[in-house]
């Protein structure tokens, strides 16, 4: 056997390839869409075609084979641990500043909605009052900017253990479910829009991947917090893809409009999430690494009893 290349279960080889094919296929279908079918002020589709229905299947087909290949093998190779590593200590870092600047956005929209602008153009404040600022809509704000901080502190804990300066990261159980509370926040902000939300694609879809991001951080927390955590690896793999699949097809066509001078065709009030974007590429890195790690475990029991 060549020590050098470990190769890895059957089952854990399916997942990745359909992740990859279907990133590779979602990902011009969502380009495509954002360019000549979504009004990027409304977020409606102008009119629609053969990809509309396309995309839809495709990620419910993809999203039924992750979690049928994640829960039914029975003999899954999951249980191990994602050992840490500069790669890993870079993105946590990066997540962390990520967070903070999500929490600055949302700072500053509060701000925002305490300012009035009248026709001239100038920029008085308003009367702050206890209905201003304990609407559902604020509270929810500062529930994100809160839950954002938190889980910056526990995304820097984490670079730190993977860079190897924290011995210990199991100790931070509190600050683990940051990350959760801070998607589900985001989701409760979600369902709270007062429109149809089924007609406005980059919301539906946003919503999915804050579902997925929240089933994922719930097993990833009790992985990194050693809670019940065999229980926790097919949660971690089936939502973890989708999630990761899910959040790099919304970021990147939105990036690759940026960088190409195109950002008008961005749906107002879905930019760029820097976040989701880092997050997005965090899972799948993670799991790779988590099963690459599981093989060589296996493998090395095995050479032990031989």
């Amino acid at each position: 056997m060549n020590r050098n290349i470990i190769s890895p279960d059957k089952g854990t080889k399916s997942l990745f390839g359909i992740f990859a094919a279907a990133l590779i296929v979602a990902l011009p279908l969502r380009a495509y869409q954002l360019i000549f079918l979504i009004d990027p002020e409304t977020g409606f589709y102008t009119k629609t075609n053969f990809t509309v229905p396309l995309l839809y299947v495709l990620l419910i087909l993809v999203g039924i084979a992750f979690i049928a290949l994640s829960f039914f093998p029975a003999n899954m190779p999951f249980g191990g641990t994602a050992k840490g590593g500069k790669v890993f200590a870079v993105l946590s870092f990066l997540i962390a500043v990520s967070l903070i600047v999500d929490a600055g956005i949302q700072t500053s929209e509060i701000f925002a909605s305490l300012t009035f602008t009248d026709v001239t153009g100038y920029s008085t404040p308003q009367t702050v009052t206890a209905s201003s600022i304990f609407n559902s809509d604020t509270l929810l704000i500062f529930a994100r900017i809160i839950f954002a901080v938190i889980s910056c502190v526990y995304f820097t804990i984490l670079g730190f253990n993977y860079c190897g300066i924290i011995y210990d990261a199991s100790q931070f159980k509190i600050l683990a479910l940051g990350p959760l509370a801070w998607v589900i926040v985001r989701l409760i902000s979600d369902f709270m829009w007062k429109i149809n939300y089924r007609n406005i694609s980059d919301l539906l879809l946003e919503m999915f991947m804050l579902a997925a991001f929240m089933f994922f951080f719930m097993s990833f927390a009790r992985i990194n917090s050693n809670i019940n955590r065999d229980t926790a690896y097919r949660k971690l793999y089936a939502f973890g893809f989708i999630g990761s699949l899910l959040a790099l097809m919304l970021s990147v066509p939105r990036l690759i409009l940026i960088v190409l001078g195109q950002s008008d065709r961005i749906v107002e009030d879905f930019g760029f999430s820097l976040a989701d974007f880092l997050i997005g590429i965090f899972i799948i890195y993670y799991l790779f690494v988590n099963i690459k790690s599981q093989n060589i475990s296996d493998v090395s029991k095995v050479e032990e009893i031989e």
